[in-house]
């Protein structure tokens, strides 16, 4: 750009010294001079559209790997998955591998300059979804290495931030965490999408734990305020706690989190995904390593249980989809904190104790206050139900026969 008039004068001066130059020209040196010209630009545009070529056969490359790392993460994240570690494996090596297809071309494009871009954002979103996989398996070292190498495709991104942050918290780095969560939070504030917004809470997440280890480290953003609770949100205080699925002899478990500022998710392992309500009884999410796969939850307060369903991805071939189940009923093992649940609503339904509470069928979704009245009616004891029972049947170990007595303290 000519920023000056001294500037403008110059380049006028020389651009007339070169018309005058050219009009005195003899003509068949002019012609000499433009057929070179003309040779030029011809190799340049050649040379431009190989560059793009190879940029554009590279991405496609790295893509369909990236894809089947894709695939092999979903699969290692699945819920009682026993090759959750070989899949883990795949993945990382697979990301690895595309990685290193964008390496071999980023060099030769001197002069696709779009192409080269794309192959650094690319690239370093393939480090940023491999340290996410060192995570899960708790390399931190791994993590750490693969993280910085995203960002130094990409300065800003936020994941990458976090993801680094992270693994220097399973070093147990502190100060480097604290000044790269600090960091990471001043960017956050000056972004204020809602993105970053949801960034910003897993990023105080990881600075609490920081504080604990270092507590005189002072902060250079301000911690959000806690989100105002409702009296409708009173159930989601009830499904926090550690729970507990599947057969017995291989039994898993995960927890839910409510935050202090109110941000609530559900958690196994390394595994994490946030949960939007649904319906009073009803939370959902997507895991946002893989896109497409949803989790459901839906909560039965007459038994306590919450159903649990992943939804896989609709794009996965036929062959490549997870063949074990995928609707669980977990059970509590673990329940929230007393100061959590004192002051919930007095009007829900009664606990059941074990020996009275049959399973109650899955409750249908509710919108509005008088569909959740209903609900909880339907849960209640009926006024006939009797106090006693005798059972005949059975055998063996699983024999049932017997007296059964319903307990004064939920009786009708």
């Amino acid at each position: 750009a000519i920023g000056s008039v001294a500037s403008w004068a110059r380049f006028a001066h020389t651009e007339g010294e070169r018309s005058l130059r050219e009009s005195r020209e003899d003509p068949a040196i002019r012609e000499q001079r433009l057929a070179r010209q003309a040779a030029r630009e011809a190799l340049r545009a050649q040379q431009l559209a190989e560059q793009r070529e190879a940029g554009r056969k590279a991405l496609a490359e790295a893509e369909e790997l990236r894809l089947s790392g894709n695939d092999a993460y979903r699969q290692g994240q699945i819920p009682g998955n026993s090759r959750a570690k070989v899949d883990l494996a795949q993945a990382a090596a697979l990301y690895s591998d595309a990685a290193r297809v964008l390496d071999d071309v980023v060099g030769q494009l001197t002069i696709a300059t779009d192409e080269a871009t794309e192959v650094r954002r690319q690239r370093g979103l393939l480090h940023s979804n491999a340290a996410q996989v060192e995570i899960a398996a708790e390399n931190w070292q791994a993590a750490a290495d693969l993280a910085r190498r995203a960002l130094e495709d990409d300065a800003g991104g936020l994941k990458p931030r976090y993801r680094l942050a992270r693994a220097l918290v399973g070093l147990k780095d502190w100060p480097v965490a604290a000044a790269t969560l600090d960091e990471a939070l001043s960017l956050i504030a000056s972004q204020g999408s809602k993105d970053s917004d949801d960034m910003r809470l897993e990023m105080w997440k990881l600075a609490e734990q920081v504080s604990e280890a270092l507590p005189s480290y002072h902060w250079a953003q301000s911690k959000p305020a806690p989100k105002e609770r409702k009296q409708a949100e009173d159930y989601e205080k009830r499904i926090v706690g550690t729970w507990e699925y599947g057969p017995p002899g291989s039994m898993q478990c995960y927890d839910v989190v409510l935050e202090k500022w109110g941000a609530l998710y559900w958690k196994e392992k390394e595994m994490r995904i946030d949960l939007l309500r649904k319906s009073k009884l009803r939370w959902s999410g997507e895991y946002e390593m893989i896109s497409g796969m949803v989790l459901d939850l839906a909560y039965e307060p007459g038994s306590d249980v919450l159903i649990t369903e992943f939804t896989p991805p609709t794009d996965i071939p036929e062959e490549q989809r997870w063949k074990g189940p995928t609707r669980f009923t977990a059970r509590r093992i673990a329940g929230p904190p007393k100061d959590e649940v004192a002051d919930v609503a007095a009007d829900e339904p009664p606990e059941l104790t074990p020996e009275s509470a049959p399973v109650a069928p899955e409750t249908p979704e509710v919108t509005d206050t008088e569909e959740i009245a209903k609900v909880e009616e339907d849960l209640a004891l009926p006024p006939d139900t009797p106090t006693e029972l005798w059972l005949a049947g059975g055998g063996g170990a699983e024999d049932f026969a017997g007296r059964y007595t319903l307990l004064p303290d939920v009786a009708p």
